[in-house]
């Protein structure tokens, strides 16, 4: 395996055979491609962009990845900590084909630059271990998010495919969510627009529409 420090490239991971289940072949390649053999990533400052340990600004982009139980969602964002790339997919529970197809989308947009992976999300665990990606859990990332862009923040609520969870962040803090039942979460309310034949946020249009006793 690539050693933590090393920078590495989109297309590598575009093309890794870890993602079809093959055993990854590591290498020292410096681009966006080579992200299967990506190490850990550095600090992100909101106020300065991504910073390397001595607090200067990195030479590389940096990308988070997101595979949940219903999408996958990537962010990119420039030496200048400058949103660069977004994409926000369903999987329909072809995971790895779908990451894929994403990644490509970024190297079209970005091109094939040095840069460091970090995956999250309930579903991507063992693809980060079989890329050799650091993996940060959702509701770590979530918090280090909210702390650093929203500071004044109390109250942390996520709506996820298959849970909801609600994270308090003052007074000590906590984290509280859903056991069995889905109501609720993103995948139910998806399911639910869907066989209205429309989308979460249309849902709210048509409930503007109804007369006031049925609200």
């Amino acid at each position: 395996m690539v050693g933590a420090d090393n920078v590495v490239s989109v297309e590598d991971l575009t093309s890794a055979e870890s993602l079809s289940g093959a055993e990854i072949v590591a290498n020292d390649a410096n681009r966006v491609s080579d992200m299967q053999n990506v190490g850990s990533s550095n600090e992100m400052h909101a106020e300065n962009g991504p910073c390397n340990e001595g607090g200067h600004a990195s030479s590389y982009h940096r990308i988070g990845i997101d595979c949940g139980s219903k999408t996958v969602k990537i962010l990119a964002l420039d030496s200048d900590g400058h949103v660069a790339f977004k994409s926000y997919q369903r999987h329909n529970t072809n995971i790895r084909a779908t990451l894929v197809d994403a990644l490509a989308e970024c190297r079209s947009k970005i091109g094939d630059v040095p840069a460091r992976f970090t995956m999250t999300g309930s579903a991507g665990m063992q693809i980060a271990e079989e890329l050799d990606i650091p993996f940060v859990q959702e509701v770590v990332a979530t918090k280090k998010a909210v702390r650093t862009l929203i500071p004044d923040a109390d109250v942390v609520i996520e709506l996820g495919g298959e849970d909801s969870k609600i994270l308090f962040l003052t007074g000590g803090e906590e984290l509280r969510m859903n056991s069995t039942c889905a109501g609720g979460t993103g995948g139910f309310i998806d399911t639910i627009a869907g066989m209205l034949n429309t989308n979460a946020p249309g849902l709210g249009i048509l409930a503007n529409r109804q007369p006031p006793y049925i609200r």
